[in-house]
Parts: C-alpha cells; structure tokens; sequence
C-alpha cells in the first residue's frame, strides 16, 4: 500500500467518523426532543419533506391502520408535548446505525412503542431525518 493510499484511506475513516457522529446526533435530536417536548431540537432533526408512516390500531374497530404525517405535524405534536406523555421508564433511546454508504444513512430507533426505520437519500445528506 502506498503513502498515498494509506493517507486516503485514513481521510475516508475520519469522514465516516464525522458522518456518523451528525447521524447519531440528528437522531437523538429527533427521540429526545420527543420525549422533551423540545419542537426546536425535533425540527432540527427533520427534512422538511418527511412523510412518516406509522402502524397503528384503530381504537374503533381494532383493525390496523397506517397513519401519515408530514414534518410540520410532527413538529406540532412536539410542540404539544405529546411526546411527554411517554413516562420515563418507557422512553428508549438506543440508535443504532446499520450503515452510511455513499452518505446514504440507514438508522434506526427503537422506542416502547416499536421502532422507525430511516433510509435517506444521498441528496438529503446526514443531517436530517
């Protein structure tokens, strides 16, 4: 390996480093300005062309159904404290990064209520959700 591979491969560590860093920290600002109530921190976090789809079970009929929300709603219900609600022994934070290829992140969440999945693309870069 030359002197210039080497210095290469180094530079790209270091990036991936970095790259990982901002990922892991957009996503603690979405999870923890959840359960802050903290509008300012989960805006942050967010793209704001997000539209989360969540599972969820209609309280009428049982059944499930998918609920959408775009990134202004879910800054709204922060706002609200919706997040809040979540006692403290019920909120998770554990973020675990599967992968950034290509800047391509792949995280995930994992909370009482189950997990979110992101996979965004390379145009929305690492730092928002």
């Amino acid at each position: 390996m030359s002197a210039e591979d080497s210095a290469t491969d180094s530079t790209t560590e270091m990036q991936e480093l970095s790259d990982a860093a901002a990922v892991r920290q957009t996503a603690l600002d979405y999870v923890e300005g959840w359960y802050e109530g903290n509008a300012e921190r989960m805006g942050r976090a967010l793209h704001p062309d997000l539209q989360k789809r969540i599972v969820e079970k209609d309280p009428r009929t049982g059944k499930d159904r998918l609920r959408e929300m775009s990134s202004s709603t879910l800054i709204g219900y922060t706002r609200d404290g919706e997040g809040t609600k979540t006692p403290k022994e019920r909120q998770q934070k554990d973020v675990t990064i599967f992968d950034i290829y290509r800047m391509n992140p792949v995280r995930r969440w994992s909370s009482w209520s189950g997990s979110t999945t992101f996979i965004l693309p390379d145009s929305m870069g690492v730092g928002s959700l």
